[in-house]
């Protein structure tokens, strides 16, 4: 029965070519851009979901209060991260990250480096930056070590072994090459090309205890268990200690919220994310409506196959089976067709969009069942109308002539075009 509905749906796509490019290139289209808009939305809601430890790190900010009501900051106090460490059991780590620029040289190269980060050496341990070189244990031990990134580290030594190596900074101060780490990937919110210990500031002279400074960012990782919120009141007016003039909260941001919420919790991008997976949404179900009203324009051909069908015993149901075969039909071949359009527009994209973003079919079943997700929808969207208007025909009137309910100036058929 399955392989005569098949035959049945080629036999139609073959006999009425120019309805069915028609169907199958605009269900194409339309599924071209619901996939592209969904790789966006899919790269934006993975942001910083590749570290291992992501439910349990938090970023601290200050809330600012002022006449005008209040305003968050995620900069602080470089003694604050110490203090949170040795004072709170329940943070097992708590990571300070400066950021600056260096000018940087080794023999005949010198770059001015932008983003250069002065870090604790728990920093390895709470966020999930891949080694290629060097050990995680080791490499921040020494005050003048640097760790760079793959990208960094061909800039200056080429094809190279780094480790060793070392690079000469602000014309004087001299870093020795401990490590090299894996380029962040795209959907970091923390990014880098090199990463010099905390203890080094110290040991050039820059002090690191004022209070009254607020230039670096704190990530702190929870120990298991332990209640956000209750830490939140504890930590409180942690600031107001050292600097009773200063009138802030502390208040904490789940890694995984930082790039979708702002710091006052309000939508980020977020709400682009809601609007363009509604767009998608709506770019299929306006796809799936064209395919309804070429499928009803068209019933009048269909009209008779339909009560020939019924008059040689074919049930309802049968009908109904068979032309949401044919849509399911239609919606695969739409898919292949997409994915192909989806390989030729992605360069441009990306490049609108500002992303790298790509279609691995290897990636795992996951993206596999987003694609047969979206046809399999797409096709019973679109072959529901149809199915039950094309197989509603009453034989004995269609036969004799008699003019077809719904065929020409149909309301239902207008509504969807107005739609």
């Amino acid at each position: 029965m399955v392989k005569n509905y098949i035959r049945i749906a080629f036999r139609n796509l073959v006999k009425n070519k120019g309805a069915s490019v028609i169907n199958i290139l605009g269900l194409a289209v339309g599924m071209a851009c619901c996939i592209l808009i969904l790789l966006w939305v899919k790269h934006e809601l993975s942001f910083n979901r590749f570290h291992e430890n992501m439910d349990s790190v938090y970023r601290v900010y200050q809330l600012n209060r002022h006449p005008g009501g209040t305003t968050p900051f995620s900069s602080l106090p470089q003694p604050l991260g110490p203090e949170l460490q040795s004072r709170y059991p329940e943070i097992r780590h708590a990571v300070r990250l400066l950021s600056g620029d260096l000018t940087v040289r080794y023999e005949d190269k010198i770059f001015n480096e932008k983003d250069v980060l002065w870090i604790d050496p728990a920093f390895l341990d709470v966020f999930s930056f891949f080694f290629l070189k060097g050990s995680p244990r080791s490499s921040l031990r020494d005050p003048f070590s640097v760790i760079l990134t793959q990208s960094a580290a061909e800039k200056y030594f080429g094809g190279d072994d780094p480790i060793g190596k070392v690079l000469t900074v602000e014309g004087e101060e001299q870093l020795k090459v401990t490590a090299v780490l894996q380029n962040p990937p795209d959907n970091s919110t923390i990014r880098f090309d090199f990463l010099v210990p905390y203890s080094n500031l110290e040991a050039t002279g820059y002090d690191i205890n004022r209070w009254n400074a607020h230039n670096c960012q704190i990530y702190i990782q929870l120990e298991k268990n332990t209640v956000k919120a209750q830490l939140e009141k504890k930590i409180m007016g942690l600031l107001q200690e050292h600097d009773p003039d200063y009138d802030s909260d502390l208040k904490l941001q789940p890694l995984g919220n930082i790039r979708l919420y702002t710091l006052s919790g309000k939508a980020g991008t977020i709400k682009y994310v809601t609007i363009f997976s509604l767009i998608a949404f709506f770019v299929l179900v306006i796809g799936s409506i064209n395919f309804m009203s070429l499928s009803t324009a068209r019933s009048a051909k269909r009209a008779h196959e339909v009560s020939l069908r019924k008059v040689v015993g074919a049930r309802k149901n049968q009908l109904i089976r068979q032309f949401f075969g044919e849509s399911l039909l239609i919606c695969f071949i739409a898919l292949a067709t997409a994915l192909v359009l989806v390989e030729i527009l992605l360069p441009f994209f990306n490049r609108v969009s500002g992303k790298t973003l790509s279609l691995d079919l290897s990636a795992g079943i996951s993206i596999f069942g987003g694609l047969l997700g979206i046809a399999v929808f797409t096709g019973i969207l679109a072959g529901v109308y149809p199915a039950f208007f094309l197989s509603s025909f009453v034989p004995a009137k269609v036969l004799k002539g008699s003019k077809l309910a719904g065929t020409k100036n149909s309301f239902f058929r207008k509504a969807l075009v107005v739609f």
